[in-house]
């Protein structure tokens, strides 16, 4: 099975934020609350794959740099 993509948690991030908003509006607010936590994680772990994917072009680009 392949890693999650940042797109793959973005697009997670989007459905669990849709879903959020109409159980919130139709008064189930516990499982709105529970998706918004969802959503916010799935963003972090995008950050966090966007960071490291930044930290991995900019070793790359030392390396390079470095060599003669």
């Amino acid at each position: 099975m392949s890693k999650p993509t940042k797109e793959y948690y973005e697009a997670k991030a989007s459905l669990c934020q849709n879903l959020a908003i109409k159980q919130i509006l139709e008064g189930n607010t516990g499982e709105g609350a529970k998706n918004l936590i969802r959503m916010v994680n799935a963003l972090t772990e995008a950050n966090l794959l966007n960071t490291k994917k930044g930290r991995d072009n900019e070793a790359d680009e030392l390396l390079r740099s470095d060599r003669p």
